[in-house]
């Protein structure tokens, strides 16, 4: 199996999209505090203030770049999908695979450990965390004659088997969210599992 462009570039361009949000946010905060400080007079504030501007200035950059990087992966696949598709299917694509990553994700973070003192630990299940993690760069891919799912499989033995006994549920997700397709079992090549359907 060969990724696809959509595949490769989807979770950078989510990526530079979350982190140009929040660079925007820090660098307009940079701004703000300027502001509320302009009007103090003594040295070390404003010395301080000049700091601040150019780390705000640096922040805009920053995020106007990512923003513009994010802009144009996403442009790039919409002319793909333009000549060769339709550009419907990709947003179908972005949809179906937030719903997917939504489905695959275990909730189960936390449990109360209450020890011989009464004291409440809260302890962290890792296989989960290391399945979450993997499951959450999964993609739908889906075109007009075609759908491939790409679902990266965890590092560790225990979230693998986690995964592994999801199989028979994920496959019949898969079926029931496009039924216009029908799919082939599940197929691991080295460090993901693919799924791949053909329009009925």
């Amino acid at each position: 199996m060969k990724k696809s462009y959509f595949i490769r570039s989807l979770n950078l361009t989510i990526f530079l999209f979350i982190t140009a949000s929040l660079v925007f946010v820090l660098g307009f905060s940079a701004k703000f505090i300027i502001a509320s400080l302009a009007k103090n007079d003594m040295v070390f504030i404003q010395q301080v203030l000049n700091i601040v501007k150019q780390i705000s200035r640096y922040l805009v950059i920053i995020g106007l770049l990512e923003t513009a990087v994010a802009i144009l992966l996403v442009t790039i696949e919409a002319v793909h999908r333009f000549k060769s598709d339709k550009i419907k299917n990709y947003f179908r694509s972005v949809y179906s695979t937030v719903l997917f990553r939504h489905f695959l994700t275990q909730t189960e973070k936390t449990e109360q450990v209450f020890t011989i003192e009464s004291q409440t630990v809260t302890t962290y299940n890792p296989v989960n965390r290391t399945f979450n993690r993997a499951v959450n760069k999964c993609v739908v891919d889906i075109r007009q004659d075609h759908v491939i799912i790409f679902i990266k499989t965890p590092n560790s033995q225990q979230a693998q088997k986690l995964l592994k006994e999801m199989v028979s549920q994920i496959k019949e997700e898969v079926t029931n969210r496009h039924p216009d397709y029908y799919f082939s079992a599940p197929t691991r090549v080295k460090n993901a599992l693919w799924i791949e359907g053909k329009r009925r």
